[in-house]
């Protein structure tokens, strides 16, 4: 008797493991330069902070936005369970650059892309009435143990010209398109600091493209992300995310205490999910 409620139990609990192992988490996460004088908010200030932030919430994979190259190397020195994605090709890269780092224990990365948002995606320009370069990072990730894959992008779109942030729009829907005319059923994720909200025109391909994980709600208490160190209020719903071929599981923003007030001006949000 006591080998057959073992023997349940071990199946129960393979069970509950290849549930947790069939979710996918991705977290979103404008990291706040490093090589501007936040005070009290400096990156010195809350580096570990953030270290701390990811080893508790275990993403998947997570996509950094305004990471500076000191910001890369010190999340690449303190995680050492996640490898950042490099481009094969195209290795030249802004410095405020949209990494994306994978649990490589879990995840092989099968490719990645950087691709900037301006006329000539493939070299790097400051497009259209843009104030900064802005940039995307694709990344496709297959998940060891079944095999299956998935595509995550990760952007900022820019924060002054309107026509670049319409043009970068445009350029996202193109590329998702790509995607799916290859692999119609392939699980698609986008994420990044979009720099403005559900409601603006701009963002109506992507939604007609891609679903939303969040309410679109008119609270933007529940869903603001940019808070200005707690300047903003309510936060703005600028950092989202959108997918395509998932089963949605859960919707976060991660506004815990991770040991300061604030581990950036943005709150990081995160959304897990699972394959079809």
């Amino acid at each position: 008797m006591k080998k057959h409620l073992i023997l349940i139990l071990l199946i129960g609990m393979t069970a509950c493991n290849n549930a947790s192992q069939d979710e996918v988490k991705i977290i979103s996460y404008n990291i706040r330069v490093s090589t501007v004088d936040d005070g009290a908010h400096h990156w010195n200030l809350r580096k570990a902070a953030s270290i701390r932030m990811i080893n508790e919430e275990k993403p998947s994979a997570f996509g950094l936005q305004e990471a500076m190259p000191e910001q890369i190397l010190y999340l690449e020195e303190n995680l050492p369970n996640y490898q950042r994605a490099i481009a094969a090709s195209n290795l030249h890269e802004s410095s405020q650059h949209c990494s994306i780092f994978y649990d490589h224990k879990h995840y092989n990365l099968l490719q990645c892309h950087v691709r900037w948002l301006c006329p000539t995606p493939e070299y790097a320009v400051i497009g259209w009435d843009a104030a900064y370069l802005r940039t995307a990072t694709l990344v496709q990730l297959q998940e060891k143990r079944s095999r299956k894959t998935f595509w995550y992008i990760n952007t900022h779109l820019d924060h002054m010209g309107q026509v670049a942030r319409d043009s970068s729009v445009a350029l996202l829907c193109q590329w998702i398109d790509e995607i799916l005319s290859r692999d119609p059923q392939c699980p698609i994720l986008l994420g990044g600091d979009m720099n403005t909200t559900l409601n603006d025109p701009t963002l109506q391909p992507l939604i007609k493209r891609a679903k939303i994980p969040h309410k679109t709600t008119s609270d933007e208490n529940l869903n603001g992300t940019y808070h200005g160190w707690g300047t903003v209020q309510p936060a703005l719903a600028i950092d989202l995310l959108f997918y395509q071929n998932a089963i949605p599981r859960s919707f976060e923003r991660l506004d815990g205490d991770y040991g300061v007030p604030f581990i950036s001006d943005h709150y990081p949000i995160a959304f897990t999910w699972s394959f079809k």
